[in-house]
């Protein structure tokens, strides 16, 4: 019967993420709930990550609707929403549930292992290339372990230049899933969406030796986690087995 009852909360906490219920809004502030709702919607839930009761952090926040309504509609217990120049309004803070950065350097000043979830709409567009390695590996290190990441990534297209626009004009899915797996991410689930035809012709000349997939992809949406380390595991076991005694 606990089971079935906490499945039945968690189901309810998702249609009301998705179908939030309607208040008396000014026109323009209800349409800009509707396109946080979408972004929930079209990226994040496909994946089902846990929301209740988590400390979450997004990258690329936007306007920090999202995040607050991850708080207000979501159950999550506190949220940080990061996005270098962004401009959030006079947002209530929810009670200190809620930050809003347009700093990256707020990365270094949250302690280890303090998140639960980390969503980020568009990557790329958020971090810049240099020192992207190390930024990965500081989300990793905030994640708490069995923490999840759900992260949309672009690909590279023709036009941009190296460290801007789609993919920092290099990435290739393999390039993003290597960078990942190094940083210690494992990457549970994924989907894919493709190129148009239009775009497609000129990737095939600009990268004849990659794989008809690898050329095809314009961006990839991962579902990674941050898996339990073997020191954290010893630590537990032997935690476990004192308690016993």
């Amino acid at each position: 019967m606990k089971l079935n009852r906490k499945a039945e909360k968690l189901v309810t906490l998702a249609r009301e993420t998705v179908f939030p219920p309607r208040h008396e809004l000014e026109p323009e502030e209800d349409a800009a709930q509707d396109r946080a709702v979408a972004v929930w919607r079209d990226l994040f839930q496909p994946f089902a990550p846990l929301v209740d009761d988590a400390d979450v952090l997004e990258i690329g926040c936007g306007d920090g609707r999202l995040a607050a309504r991850l708080i207000t509609h979501g159950a999550a217990r506190s949220a940080v929403g990061l996005a270098p120049g962004g401009d959030f309004g006079p947002y209530d803070s929810l009670e200190g549930r809620l930050t809003l950065s347009s700093d990256l350097t707020i990365l270094d000043t949250l302690d280890d292992g303090v998140v639960d979830l980390v969503l980020a709409r568009d990557l790329d567009a958020t971090l810049p290339l240099d020192g992207l390695e190390r930024r990965l590996s500081r989300i990793y290190d905030l994640l708490r372990p069995g923490g999840e990441a759900v992260l949309r990534l672009r690909c590279f297209t023709p036009g941009g230049q190296i460290g801007a626009g789609a993919g920092y004009g290099v990435m290739t899915p393999s390039a993003w899933t290597i960078i990942l797996m190094r940083a210690g991410f494992e990457i549970v689930g994924g989907a894919q969406v493709w190129r148009d035809q239009h775009v497609q012709s000129r990737v095939d000349e600009l990268l004849p030796e990659t794989s008809p997939e690898e050329r095809g992809c314009a961006e990839l949406r991962l579902h990674l986690v941050r898996p339990w380390e073997s020191w954290e595991l010893a630590g537990l076991t032997a935690r476990r087995s004192k308690r016993r005694r």
